[in-house]
Order: C-alpha cells, then sequence, then structure tokens
C-alpha cells in the first residue's frame, strides 16, 4: 500500500480534519490466464462477454448489472437518470418506481444475490479521515508532516 497523500485542513473554526489516501494496485500474472475462470474466480477486464452495459469486466460493473436486473425485475421500471443497455425495452418509472428502485439499490442483502467474480487486476484508492476538536490555544498553524499533522 502506497500513501498518496496525507492532508490537514482546517474546517471551521476549530476542527482539524486530517485526511489519509492510499493506492493499492492487485495484479495476477499472466500465468494466472491459463487457470479455469472457475478456479481462479476471478476476470481480466478482457475476458468478459456477459456484462451488458460495459465493455470492459470489473467487479464492480458486474454488480452494478446484477442490482440493476434487480430492481428492473422488482420495480417493473428504469429511472430517466440510469442507462438502458442496447436492445432493451424498458417503461421509464414514475415517482412510485423511483422510490422502488432507491429502496431496491439501498437493500445491500440484495448483492448476496449477486455472483459476480473478483478482479484480476484491480487498483483502489481507500482513504481515512479523522476529525478532532481544537481548542483556540491548541495551534497558531498546522504543518503536515509524514506521520500526521502537527500544531504550531
Amino acid at each position: 500500500m502506497y500513501v498518496l497523500g496525507f492532508y490537514c485542513i482546517i474546517i471551521f473554526k476549530f476542527t482539524l480534519l486530517s485526511i489519509v489516501i492510499h493506492a493499492e494496485k492487485l495484479k495476477s500474472t499472466d500465468a494466472t490466464r491459463d487457470i479455469e475462470i472457475e478456479k481462479r474466480n476471478c476476470y481480466f477486464n478482457d475476458e468478459q462477454d456477459e456484462l451488458k452495459m460495459f465493455n470492459q469486466f470489473s467487479q464492480k460493473g458486474c454488480m452494478f448489472e446484477c442490482l440493476w436486473q434487480q430492481a428492473l425485475d422488482r420495480c417493473g421500471c428504469v429511472p430517466w437518470k440510469y442507462p438502458r443497455p442496447d436492445g432493451i425495452s424498458v417503461n421509464t418509472c414514475n415517482p412510485a418506481g423511483n422510490y422502488c428502485w432507491q429502496f431496491v439499490l439501498e437493500n445491500g442483502e440484495r448483492l448476496l444475490n449477486c455472483s459476480c467474480p473478483y478482479d484480476c487486476i484491480k487498483t483502489s484508492y481507500p482513504y481515512f479521515t479523522n476529525q478532532q476538536e481544537l481548542k483556540a490555544t491548541d495551534c497558531v498553524s498546522i504543518v503536515n508532516i509524514s506521520s500526521g499533522c502537527l500544531c504550531q
């Protein structure tokens, strides 16, 4: 894991917000391609032919399409702001249908019904935040150092 940045910001009058951003990269070797997909349980981004809305495979894209299909099945419509795969004709949601979609998308348990393999190559950027209340006498200025924020 690589630290991309560490930032200290004073928000409001006496609140210190610290933000740490990391980069994580997972990369399978080319030899992994020789293993059957069912055994390795991951797809390279150029190996997909199942996704309808994405040209390249990603686990997040697969989960989005799975949830999209579950919401369509349950609600019978698609909100105007959501994509529609080519060749699929569906009704646009009225306000009740939009509420139905919101309910389905916010119900994370539905993802348990999705069988989306992992990505064989993946880059992610996890971040961590910390908020600390300061007294008027705690700091005159804030300095970023490699291990955190330093009050002066």
